[in-house]
C-alpha cells in the first residue's frame, strides 16, 4: 500500500498510514540486516573518502617524470579520487592528478586505501 492510498481512505486513513510507517520501518530494518550480513561475510567495505574528493599524494611516491617541473609541485601533488577497485587482497583508489601537464593524458594513479594517512592525505575543505 502506498502513502497516497493510505491518506485517501477516509476513516481508516490513520490506521492505514500507521501500517505504511510499519512497512517502511520493516524495509529499513531489512536493509540494515543485509548490511550486517555483508559485513560479516567480508563483502562490505567502508571507504574513507568518496569519488570527487581531493587528496594530496606524497610526490616521492609518484612515478618518475609523472609531473612536469612547471607544475610547481614540491612535496604533495593534488589529486582527485576518480574511483575505487576492489581486488582479492585490497581496495585501491584511482587518482587523477590535477595539474596542467596531466590534463590531456589518460591513466591514473592507484594507491591502496590503507595508504591514507601515510602517503595519501585527504584534503580538508
Amino acid at each position: 500500500m502506498d502513502l497516497e492510498g493510505a491518506l485517501s481512505g477516509g476513516l481508516h486513513a490513520r490506521a492505514a498510514a500507521d501500517n505504511f510507517k510499519v512497512e517502511a520501518a520493516g524495509s529499513e530494518a531489512k536493509h540494515i540486516i543485509d548490511l550486517l550480513q555483508a559485513e560479516a561475510q567480508g563483502r562490505l567495505v567502508i571507504l574513507p573518502c568518496k569519488i570527487g574528493d581531493i587528496v594530496r599524494v606524497n610526490t616521492e611516491t609518484l612515478p618518475y617524470n609523472y609531473l612536469h617541473p612547471l607544475d610547481n609541485c614540491k612535496d604533495f601533488a593534488k589529486c582527485e579520487v576518480i574511483g575505487f577497485v576492489k581486488t582479492k587482497q585490497q581496495v585501491l583508489m584511482k587518482l587523477s592528478a590535477l595539474y596542467p601537464s596531466r590534463m590531456n593524458r589518460r591513466g591514473y594513479l592507484r594507491y591502496s586505501v590503507s595508504a591514507i594517512g601515510k602517503t595519501v592525505f585527504i584534503d580538508s575543505k
